[in-house]
């Protein structure tokens, strides 16, 4: 029952980022980086509260880490380069 209802949620999920592509079909480049930057860290098991000490350099807050939007606010060549360098992940994806 759980886990029929965890599927429904990534459904949802799945289903509101489409529509968030298709409505910022512009930026639709810019929101795949930043589901790749959030898949490094899951893939990692990275929580958020833990980038702004693996990163400290940046800066980040918590906040940045809110949503696609709030990750590409955040998104530089720099911070590109050292997650490929730092996870050893193709910097080109």
């Amino acid at each position: 029952m759980f886990l029929k209802y965890l599927r429904h949620i990534n459904d949802a999920i799945s289903l509101k980022e489409l529509l968030e592509d298709l409505r910022y079909a512009k930026r639709r480049g810019l929101r795949n980086t930043a589901k790749r930057v959030m898949r490094v860290f899951d893939e990692h098991q990275i929580p958020v509260t833990r980038i702004p000490q693996i990163f400290p350099e940046f800066d980040f807050k918590f906040s940045d880490f809110d949503s696609l939007n709030s990750i590409i606010n955040v998104l530089t060549p720099d911070l590109l380069d050292r997650l490929s360098a730092h996870f050893f992940v193709n910097r080109e994806w």
